[in-house]
């Protein structure tokens, strides 16, 4: 009998420490997983992806064929343009897909997750969203200048048999819902604004022997006669939106700030421009060189006309690009990525020179003659 109880206390003590091992099991897998979560939290974006992955074992690509001309980023992947095609790549240097697109002067546009790719001089464009769903298109006259708007709307202007300038506004499936003719203007950019719903064209003019700037502003909704707004003394080199009502006008020695039909600011550079964009939110960014000392300036123009951030650095730019609130400024000796206020985030050295720089908010692609790399920058 005796027997009988020192085994059933036996049993019971086992599967007491059963109980406990199973426990300290669960307790230990639970810690290990807060760990982990702790460490994804701290990790920059797109570690953790990296780690399982494989890495990034398609890059450096090497590009077979012609050779690349222009690169840009998509919200989950980048597009290489060269003479004769546009290759969009998923970011782990996959091929999603080529299309060959056989024009003399291909000219590349993007907005959000929508490119335009345009023949200047020809009759054809296409679009392509970051599926790589194609849309194509083709004018009757030869095309002078395009642009993209947020909503996917499509602009081209071209020439015509009537009018200087002739411009005709698509929606995203390439049916015609807006056109405009000027007379005497012949337009060398385009711009939208944030709400896609006016346009406005840029034409080179002269007065008095000197450039000046002939800005159209359209309203693509309705059949209101376009306002039209002239900038003395300026060779212009692009517009854009700054807000609803203001545009901003580029030119070779300043920029121009306009609201309402009115000529609010101007802003003339110090050194000699080498590189802009309008792709920060609500202001112009322009780099010049001062020649003095080999310095670039690095300038964010506001809606006012006035300086709203600078920066400095002790090289020329070969490149430069703006994703998601930040810069990057491309140089002969590395990139530099500035945020929104210009204030430098980050510095990277290259081993060899860059002809193209591209960037979204987690990498870097650049493109070396036919070499294809890309680095991570947060």
């Amino acid at each position: 009998m005796a027997e009988i109880q020192n085994l059933e206390a036996y049993r019971k003590q086992k599967k007491q420490q059963h109980r406990r091992k199973r426990w300290i099991y669960a307790a230990c897998v639970l810690a290990a997983a807060c760990i982990l979560a702790g460490v994804v939290m701290i990790l920059p974006a797109g570690t953790i992806s990296r780690l399982f992955d494989g890495g990034d074992e398609q890059f450096p690509l090497t590009l077979t064929g012609e050779q690349p001309t222009d690169i840009c980023t998509m919200q989950n992947g980048f597009v290489v343009l060269s003479k004769s095609s546009l290759t969009l790549y998923h970011m782990d240097g996959t091929v999603r897909k080529e299309q060959f697109h056989g024009y003399t002067n291909p000219v590349l546009c993007k907005q959000n997750d929508m490119l335009l790719l345009y023949d200047r001089g020809g009759t054809a464009f296409f679009t392509m969203d970051g599926s790589g769903n194609i849309s194509e298109q083709k004018t009757d006259f030869s095309i002078l200048c395009g642009q993209i708007a947020k909503d996917g709307s499509i602009a081209i202007a071209t020439t015509h048999d009537q009018y200087a300038s002739y411009v005709q506004v698509y929606d995203k499936k390439l049916a015609l819902k807006y056109w405009f003719g000027a007379a005497a203007d012949t337009f060398s950019s385009l711009a939208f604004s944030a709400d896609s719903r006016y346009l406005s064209a840029c034409a080179i003019d002269t007065s008095e022997g000197l450039f000046c700037a002939e800005i159209y502003r359209l309203d693509t909704q309705t059949e209101a006669q376009a306002s039209i707004q002239t900038v003395y003394d300026m060779l212009p080199l692009s517009i854009s939106y700054l807000d609803a009502q203001t545009i901003a006008v580029v030119g070779k020695d300043s920029v121009a700030v306009l609201q309402d039909g009115k000529q609010e600011a101007r802003y003339t550079y110090e050194g000699e421009l080498v590189q802009m964009s309008c792709d920060l939110p609500n202001v112009v960014t322009v780099v010049t060189e001062i020649q003095q000392n080999g310095i670039s300036q690095i300038t964010s123009i506001g809606k006012n006309g006035t300086v709203t951030a600078s920066a400095q650095v002790e090289e020329v730019p070969t490149d430069l690009d703006v994703s998601n609130d930040q810069l990057v400024f491309l140089g002969s000796e590395g990139f530099y990525v500035f945020d929104r206020t210009l204030k430098q985030t980050k510095q990277i050295d290259l081993p060899h020179s860059v002809q193209k720089i591209a960037c979204n908010q987690t990498a870097v692609i650049l493109l070396s003659g036919e070499v294809i790399q890309k680095y991570y920058i947060s």
